[in-house]
């Protein structure tokens, strides 16, 4: 039997380090939708998803584009495509077996 259990914590942080803290998840949120749409949209022209290092190349230029998103240290945004990509394995396995 397998039983699933989850942890729900609540960081009580106060001054800049709440500020950074929302302005790191933000970033990932932005970075997650965006490449979300990336992937749609190259699916729906190519009939491919792209993949995580291809994701990773748009980084910089998405950071150039949006000058506060480079503010975010560029592990937590390829952490956040990790974790999409990740996803999409999920979905697929999940379609697999029905």
């Amino acid at each position: 039997m397998l039983i699933r259990q989850g942890f729900r914590y609540r960081l009580r942080e106060k001054g800049p380090l709440a500020a950074a803290f929302r302005r790191n998840t933000g970033a990932c949120r932005f970075v997650w939708n965006r490449a979300l749409a990336h992937q749609n949209d190259t699916n729906k022209l190519t009939g491919k998803l792209p993949g995580y290092g291809a994701l990773c190349a748009l980084l910089p230029t998405w950071k150039i584009e949006l000058p506060w998103l480079a503010d975010a240290p560029s592990q937590v945004l390829q952490q956040t495509l990790k974790d999409l990509m990740r996803a999409w394995d999920k979905f697929f396995d999940d379609i697999k077996k029905g």
